[in-house]
């Protein structure tokens, strides 16, 4: 297995992080990606990635860019910092842009000026990782008819993830045609949640080579995990169990075919392994 989303470089992890990467090497998983969420940790996480199987991403989050009220120079320097950081500071280290994007949920419809500042951060950094042809990981809440439209008047030819995929099931063919992998996650374990179990049939159906899994950990514990409690890459187990039993095939196949179409979204050698 291989968990496309995670933040093993949160808080969260600090007092037990190698016991965590042990425990998710015991249930099978061989690899997974660190999404960035801004400058905070993203030393760490490049850190992190001299471990075999541990990768990372770059990124300014759409919560960190409600963090910078609107104020262009703070995002002038954040763009800064995170081009430095993808060309300079930790070269290597970064397989990808991300996760930006554009979170609607934490905004109200009447927070106009806020959602465009949202916008500008991120098509600010779309239009870098084009520059610098890396894939990118977009997070999206609430969002996914403005999200089509932006991008399809910015295409961005690398690709890229949109992680825990939460649209509806009749966006996914187009989201996939224009070269987006989707991630699904630990909502496909919850009871309830039919939409999204919908969506992620859909995306297998169409293109099994345009999905991967995630467990987005800390946040949002699969089941039977009680909620409030941290996440874990260990429970992409559970995550996969869950998606064998809504596509009623082998989990280990699903299982390598979503390490596979990682793998070959970010670019990363089949040979790096956890634990290897």
């Amino acid at each position: 297995m291989f968990d496309a989303h995670c933040h093993l470089d949160f808080a969260q992890f600090d007092e037990d992080r190698d016991a965590v990467l042990a425990g998710a090497i015991e249930q099978g998983v061989r690899g997974l990606l660190i999404a960035g969420y801004d400058q905070a940790r993203r030393s760490l996480a490049a850190e992190l990635t001299q471990t075999a199987g541990v990768f990372a991403a770059a990124g300014l989050h759409p919560w960190a860019v409600r963090d910078l009220g609107e104020a262009e120079a703070l995002l002038e320097q954040e763009m800064l910092a995170l081009e430095k950081a993808l060309e300079e500071q930790h070269a290597g280290a970064f397989c990808a842009l991300g996760e930006c994007g554009l979170d609607y949920y934490i905004l109200s419809e009447s927070e106009t000026e806020a959602r465009s500042f949202q916008e500008r951060a991120f098509l600010m950094q779309l239009e870098l990782a084009r520059d610098l042809g890396l894939p990118v990981i977009i997070h999206a809440v609430r969002c996914h008819d403005r999200l089509m439209r932006l991008l399809s008047e910015h295409p961005h030819p690398p690709g890229g993830q949109l992680h825990g995929y939460g649209g509806p099931a009749g966006m996914v063919q187009r989201f996939i045609e224009m070269g987006w992998v989707l991630s699904f996650g630990t909502p496909l374990t919850w009871d309830g949640y039919q939409k999204n179990k919908k969506a992620f049939r859909r995306a297998w159906e169409c293109a099994p080579e345009m999905v991967t899994l995630e467990t987005d950990a800390p946040d949002r514990p699969a089941s039977p995990v009680a909620r409030g409690e941290r996440g874990e890459p260990s429970h992409l187990r559970l995550v996969l169990e869950a998606a064998s039993r809504e596509l009623g095939a082998d989990a280990e196949e699903i299982a390598d075919q979503c390490e596979a179409n990682a793998r070959r979204l970010f670019g990363l050698p089949e040979d790096e392994i956890l634990g290897a």
